[in-house]
């Protein structure tokens, strides 16, 4: 009896030991130095390149759990996106491939994808979303 009573103590030990790891693998993810901001809901595009913007159906961009990145200019968007250090990518994004009726949405569709595809430098603050890149800046501002 105590040769199986010595074995336990060692191994609830260990087992107390690792609760609080199991615990931090479940605990929500802050924001720290260089982790994402809280990007989740849906943000509707304000101005690009400081030009405020009014179509009759704006521009929008959501993201979900996991930074998943949905959205829409003229076609739908949606797929994995990936944060480091202030820089939001999104290589894989799929994307409809309808020709948009306005030029510039057509264009702005474009730089947008290019946007992603080579990294955005990010900043939230409060519910403004700012997507910069060397030829476009994407100011958006946040839904829901």
């Amino acid at each position: 009896m105590k040769k199986h009573t010595i074995l336990r103590r060692p191994l609830i030990l260990a087992l107390l030991l690792a609760l609080p790891l199991f615990a931090a693998c479940g605990a929500p993810k802050r924001a720290a130095d260089g982790a994402a901001p809280a990007l989740t809901g849906l943000f509707v595009l304000q101005s690009v390149n400081g030009q405020a913007v009014a179509w009759e159906r704006q521009p929008e961009i959501e993201f979900g759990e996991g930074l998943q990145l949905s959205g829409q200019v003229c076609n739908r968007f949606f797929g994995p996106a990936a944060y480091k250090n202030g820089v939001l990518t999104a290589p894989q994004m799929a994307m409809t491939m309808m020709l948009c009726i306005d030029d510039r949405l057509n264009q702005l569709e474009r730089d947008f994808a290019g946007l992603l595809r080579d990294g955005a430098r990010l900043s939230l603050e409060k519910d403004t979303l700012t997507l910069s890149g060397e030829r476009i800046t994407l100011v958006y501002t946040r839904s829901r």
